[in-house]
């Protein structure tokens, strides 16, 4: 770019300098303003432009709703003859750094063999998703759970009445807790084989990637499905996803049903789908969808959550790197790592040959104890892992046994 000179009257002065500023000292000022204005213009343009670009697709706190049933509050709408969900204030879900949650939240009702859903569509349905992803989260806590695998309970779908359902979230019953699962349309979903404690508040990522369009196979079997839980606020790996739904298989895509797949994605929905169904509550509803993953990452604005377990008051006193646990492992485990001090982290999996396979925690973390999940895409053997924190250094190895 040149330097650009003006030219002034003779009792005007002028200095410009090699940084491409320049000021000009004009008895009516008029160059200044105009450059003034232009570029006020122009910064005020790229913040809108930037604001635009960071919303929801959707969003939902329920604050200030009035205790009692939700459809008929806030655009929330009841569908079938089954039990409707209500609000409560009386215990909050919460999640440090995250962006939702607090105040009122929805309680899941006690199930019933007579269905019912409620749901609440977007101001502006997504149209034209081929090709794109969507996020969406929320904060969970389940106090009751069956052991009916069948039941989903939380999924996104068509706009208004429509009964075009996916990303469906689904829990089951494991020992003394559950197991979350999740499908692309399916009643059988994949499920994680983290037992989550019942009575306790989860942040649940889904994920959803939508693939080429089409009613016929390949194409209406290509889209792919990731869950998460407890994600920290950078986009999380799919390495580290508890559920994966890949391509392939049996599980429809959204968009491939035939003869006449849904147009749009415009609802969040809660469902009752009979007596397997989990109770209890939810809160902080983020929905967002881009052109690529990390827009629609983006676009979800989910704050900057914690995976912290430890509070300051019990920091580690030394860095360490934990077994992985189960060893050996199918399909995914559990790495396990302390901090004594705020530190730049690298984690990653290594094979026998010292190639590398995944990444999975590279960024800032907290001082206390973190645990990442590795959903291992590769075949059976031996791998290492190795944690770099700091000065620490620490590898384990570890083996997958399919």
């Amino acid at each position: 770019m040149s330097l650009l000179r003006y030219v002034l009257p003779d009792d005007d002065k002028y200095q410009y300098y090699h940084h491409r500023v320049l000021i000009f000292t004009s008895q009516k000022g008029i160059i200044m303003k105009t450059l003034g204005r232009i570029s006020f213009l122009l910064v005020l343009t790229l913040a809108l432009v930037g604001s635009l670009q960071a919303q929801s697709l959707f969003s939902e706190d329920f604050t200030g709703l009035t205790a009692g049933n939700l459809a008929g509050q806030s655009s929330w709408t009841k569908g079938g003859s089954g039990p409707d969900a209500t609000v409560a204030n009386a215990t909050p879900l919460t999640r440090s750094g995250y962006n939702g949650g607090g105040a009122e939240y929805v309680v899941m009702p006690a199930p019933s063999a007579t269905s019912s859903r409620v749901y609440k569509t977007f101001t502006t349905p997504a149209t034209n998703f081929s090709g794109t992803t969507f996020y969406f989260s929320l904060l969970l806590n389940l106090t009751s759970t069956s052991t009916t695998a069948t039941n989903y309970f939380i999924s996104l779908g068509g706009s208004g009445t429509s009964t075009s359902y996916g990303a469906k979230l689904f829990a089951r019953t494991s020992g003394s807790g559950y197991n979350i699962g999740l499908s692309k349309t399916s009643n059988t979903a994949v499920f994680g084989s983290s037992v989550l404690n019942l009575n306790s508040t989860y942040l649940i990522v889904v994920k959803y990637t939508f693939n080429l369009a089409g009613t016929a196979a390949p194409n209406n079997l290509d889209d792919v499905a990731y869950l998460w839980v407890n994600p920290s606020g950078s986009e999380p790996s799919t390495a580290t996803a508890e559920c994966t739904v890949p391509a392939g298989g049996s599980d429809t895509d959204y968009d491939g049903f035939a003869p006449t797949p849904p147009t749009d994605v415009g609802n969040f929905i809660w469902h009752n789908r009979g007596l397997g169904n989990p109770t209890g509550s939810f809160d902080g509803i983020r929905v967002g969808n881009g052109a690529t993953s990390a827009a629609a990452w983006s676009n979800l604005n989910i704050g900057t959550p914690t995976d912290v377990e430890t509070g300051p008051e019990t920091v580690p006193l030394q860095f360490s790197l934990s077994q992985n646990y189960p060893n050996p492992f199918n399909p995914s485990t559990m790495i396990r790592y302390e901090l004594p001090k705020a530190s730049t982290v690298t984690l990653q999996i290594f094979n026998t040959l010292g190639q590398h396979v995944a990444t999975l925690v590279e960024g800032a973390k907290e001082a206390g104890a973190h645990q990442v999940r590795w959903s291992a895409n590769a075949p059976s053997g031996m791998y290492f892992y190795r944690l770099c924190a700091g000065d620490f250094v620490g590898t384990k190895k570890m083996v997958l046994a399919k």
